[in-house]
């Protein structure tokens, strides 16, 4: 999905993991869990398991788009704040397309032809 961009420039932005998008790849093709830790905005860290759904970029920032397992709703991940991601055995059915469309008000899908 493609958002507008951010709309005031990011103090703490921080580079992205390569491995990142290679295990998001992974987990979102295979269908399988991906864990991480994470960082919200005030810094605090916790462990997720989510469900990865797809990615929004509202440049310069990206977001993994997840169905998080423990509080069982979709959530917007910022990628330069996750860390430690590995992607994990066990497989998930995709949420249906309606519960995680509405995650950002400007995110529109992009066809899978032009990517």
């Amino acid at each position: 999905m493609v958002g507008k961009p951010a709309r005031t420039p990011v103090a703490d932005e921080r580079s992205v993991s390569p491995l990142l998008a290679r295990l998001f790849e992974t987990a979102f093709s295979e269908e399988r869990l991906l864990a991480f830790s994470y960082a919200d905005r005030t810094g605090k860290e916790s462990q997720r398991v989510v469900e990865p759904h797809g990615l929004l970029v509202r440049a310069p920032l990206w977001y993994v788009i997840a169905w998080d397992t423990a509080i069982d709703e979709v959530r917007l991940f910022r990628a330069d704040r996750i860390r430690s991601p590995h992607v994990q055995a066990r497989t998930f059915v995709p949420r249906p397309y309606e519960l995680i469309r509405g995650i950002h008000p400007d995110a529109r899908p992009v066809a899978s032809s032009s990517c």
